[in-house]
């Protein structure tokens, strides 16, 4: 089970702050001071990255190929099976620990995170149709 640490702004969480078992109970006892911090638990990481991963491979998106930029490590975009057109991915490490995707249409899923492959879009977004 993950953890979500409240501590100060002024340094980063520690194994004896206050932790709570989601990020909602963890707001609830925030002071203006203090912010909260995600932490997956044991073995949950590797966990995460090996399905991700797995997805990533099986519905290849047509820009695979490409090195993450800074905004697109740990998405993991994907083609969704279950909602045709789309494309799926993981917006951050808490996202994808609790297995939430987010989707969107191609074009603006390329627009927001790879703009500076603009000249690829109109085909990769072909390709998406496929």
């Amino acid at each position: 089970m993950p953890h979500y640490y409240v501590h100060p702004k002024t340094r980063p969480y520690r194994e004896d702050d206050p932790d709570f078992p989601d990020r909602a109970s963890a707001h609830a006892h925030l002071m203006p001071e203090h912010v909260v911090t995600f932490q997956p638990a044991i073995g949950e990481h590797s966990k995460y990255l090996s399905r991700e991963l797995r997805r990533a491979i099986a519905q290849r998106v047509p820009w695979f190929h490409i090195p993450h930029n800074d905004t697109t490590v740990g998405h993991y975009a994907y083609l969704s099976t279950e909602h045709p057109g789309y494309v799926g991915y993981t917006k951050d490490l808490e996202s994808g620990i609790l297995d939430k995707r987010m989707r969107m249409r191609p074009g603006r899923y390329l627009t927001l995170y790879l703009p500076e492959h603009h000249a690829q879009h109109a085909k990769w977004i072909a390709a998406c149709s496929v």
